[in-house]
């Protein structure tokens, strides 16, 4: 009995390490990513927060690189409704480069379901971007929570530590038992 009782907070160890947690957070982030001919890219590690309460994005500008030329994509905040959907990855979001005046092109981020304009550059006469267009990637970043990492840590080399000293050898007279 006593040598099987370390497998008890071995077990409590294995739940806490394996039970989820409860998403309480009103803020996502998104990785970002563009397609179609010629596509705009992102730095990488590019992150968009999106408030789920508003279900708006709030990240203020993010730079796109378009046919060598770095365009910063602003939050558009000029449409009403805000955007309706939860999260946004169920929306079509596209992308557009248009001739906003002779020899002035602009970029701009759409949701097709709503046709809200989400983001959209400040127009520059260096690059041929009207008529351009793709589909925009949104995939929501997994959340890694430190608190919880810390605490599942200090479980686990708790756990360690009650295993490592129920297996150190007992003298006889520690055991209880007195040889014969």
């Amino acid at each position: 009995m006593r040598k099987s009782f370390w497998i008890v907070p071995l077990l409590l160890l294995s739940t806490a390490i394996g039970s989820t947690t409860a998403r309480a957070d009103t803020i996502d982030d998104y990785s970002i990513s563009f397609s179609g001919a010629d596509a705009p890219t992102v730095a990488a590690g590019t992150v968009l927060t999106y408030d789920v309460t508003t279900q708006q994005f709030t990240t203020p500008s993010f730079q796109v690189t378009f046919e060598g030329v770095v365009f910063t994509e602003n939050l558009y905040s000029g449409f009403t409704p805000p955007e309706t959907d939860t999260p946004p990855t169920s929306d079509v979001i596209g992308w557009r480069g248009e001739e906003v005046s002779p020899g002035t092109e602009e970029l701009f981020i759409n949701d097709a379901t709503t046709v809200n304009t989400l983001y959209s550059s400040v127009p520059t006469s260096t690059v041929d971007a009207a008529h351009a267009v793709g589909m925009v990637s949104l995939t929501l970043v997994p959340e890694i929570d430190p608190q919880n990492a810390t605490s599942a840590l200090a479980l686990l080399i708790g756990a360690i530590l009650i295993i490592r000293g129920r297996r150190r050898k007992m003298t006889p007279s520690e055991s209880g038992c007195e040889p014969a």
